[in-house]
């Protein structure tokens, strides 16, 4: 047998996945695939709104001056802009320092570790700006807005302390926040739901492609390229109907 009749053979082996079966079998199994996804959904709204705990976050900012020449403060310059923007990871790796952190502990006699505060604490810089954000989530607003006020006050006296900054001002109180950060009920929701529909989708697609039963007359034109003369009926069915 030469390589073209074997290439032949070959290609006639290959099933092929016809687009609109695929469309057909998601279609008869449309009903199932959208309980499932319902249930999934419920389920998690039901996790989000009932189980899972609240999360508010607060967030407060701080401007910090690097100018060298104090006579000039009000004459931002390019190099000025350069400096606060190749010192923003200082600024965050003081902030979220244990000096910073175990001072605000010991000041709001806070019940909790470093290491623990620290998972409540983000500090960001937007991009060429001499402005730190400080935000800290926590399960209650009161209480992240007091601690999110306290390491910005307890950072701007560490950082004087440390780096030549000419001064650090307050550009926003830390707010009250008055809606959850976390979790995010709806958008979880309807993610849930789509996933699990996707998911579904592909279940059910699977299943049929992997399924190499004849069960039809059509199934047996298709893969064993035959006409069928007659239906013989099961016994079972022969039986029930006497």
């Amino acid at each position: 047998m030469n390589s073209s009749e074997y290439n032949i053979r070959q290609d006639e082996d290959v099933d092929e996945i016809d687009i609109g079966e695929v469309f057909s079998v998601i279609g008869s199994n449309i009903f199932l695939i959208l309980i499932v996804s319902v249930l999934v959904g419920a389920l998690t709204f039901f996790i989000c709104h009932n189980i899972i705990t609240p999360q508010y976050t607060s967030s407060t900012s701080i401007y910090i001056s690097t100018y060298s020449d104090k006579s000039n403060e009000q004459q931002i310059t390019v190099n000025d802009t350069q400096v606060a923007t190749n010192i923003a990871g200082d600024y965050k790796e003081l902030i979220l320092g244990r000096t910073v952190m175990e001072g605000v502990i010991d000041e709001l006699k806070l019940n909790e570790t470093y290491e623990e505060l620290l998972k409540k604490v983000n500090v960001t810089n937007t991009d060429n700006t001499h402005i730190i954000t400080i935000s800290v989530t926590d399960p209650s607003p009161k209480r992240a807005q007091t601690i999110a006020n306290t390491i910005r006050e307890v950072a701007s006296k560490h950082i004087l302390n440390v780096m030549s900054i000419n001064a650090i001002t307050v550009a926003e109180e830390a707010n009250l926040p008055d809606h959850k950060s976390s979790p995010k009920t709806t958008r979880d929701t309807e993610i849930a739901f789509i996933v699990t529909f996707i998911c579904m989708c592909i279940i059910v697609v699977v299943i049929f492609i992997a399924d190499d039963r004849i069960n039809t007359t059509e199934d047996v034109e298709k893969y064993l390229g035959l006409s069928t003369l007659a239906l013989i009926p099961m016994t079972e069915e022969l039986d029930s109907k006497k």
